[in-house]
């Protein structure tokens, strides 16, 4: 899937708005024409877009992760509660690539480079220790 971003001027030929240039008032005017230019984006592939997930005490969000080339992955958590939250997120073999607290508010992201080794389901385990409601957001995006 290619992305595509329009500059300003081919904006403004696309909104119907004239760029126009006149040497002196009592000229007429000509408008110029100006060809779209296009900057192709390299897209992401979104693993796990969670943007309010509610915890009641403990919760295991999850997500696959599958390759056969490396590639970076950025993972990103966000505490949007209002109680103080402990996490990890954990590979499939069950080791902790990542883990700590967020009081509200507060988020932390990550870049990883992973290989094919790293395929498989993750989970993120996420705790309030106290029982109550807990919400986050959680993000896990690989370059494609």
């Amino acid at each position: 899937m290619k992305k595509f971003i329009i500059t300003a001027a081919s904006a403004a030929m696309l909104f119907a708005v004239p760029l126009a240039a006149s040497a002196d008032p009592g000229t007429e005017t000509k408008t110029v024409t100006v060809q779209p230019t296009y900057e192709e984006i390299t897209p992401l592939s979104l693993l796990l877009d969670a943007p309010s997930t509610v915890i009641n005490g403990q919760g295991y969000p999850s997500f696959k992760y599958n390759t056969s080339t490396p590639e970076n992955v950025r993972t990103f958590i966000q505490n949007v509660g209002t109680t103080t939250i402990t996490y990890k997120l954990k590979d499939p073999s069950g080791n902790i690539w990542q883990s700590g607290t967020l009081t509200a508010g507060q988020s932390y992201q990550s870049t990883y480079s992973w290989t094919s080794a790293q395929n498989g389901q993750w989970t993120w385990e996420i705790n309030q220790n106290n029982g109550l409601q807990a919400t986050v957001k959680l993000t896990v995006r690989s370059d494609v």
